[in-house]
């Protein structure tokens, strides 16, 4: 059996980088929001090895506040 491939879309682009501590983490945007993947601190057989965290950017609460009034 042949596996097919279903067509892929790039979500966003991230580039890695390097804290104070010489731990490497990931940073993009997806959309309005800031993204970060970081190693999860609780990791272990069966645990995810990274967590993705997302914050809003300023065009995101701009979005808010015109979609509030």
């Amino acid at each position: 059996m042949t596996a097919k491939f279903r067509p892929q879309i790039i979500l966003c682009t991230l580039t890695e980088k390097t804290d104070q501590q010489g731990r490497r983490f990931f940073t993009g945007r997806l959309g309005h929001l800031r993204v970060a993947i970081v190693p999860n601190r609780d990791a272990r057989e069966g645990v995810p090895s990274h967590v993705m965290f997302a914050t809003e950017t300023d065009a995101t609460r701009d979005l808010a506040a015109e979609a509030a009034s």
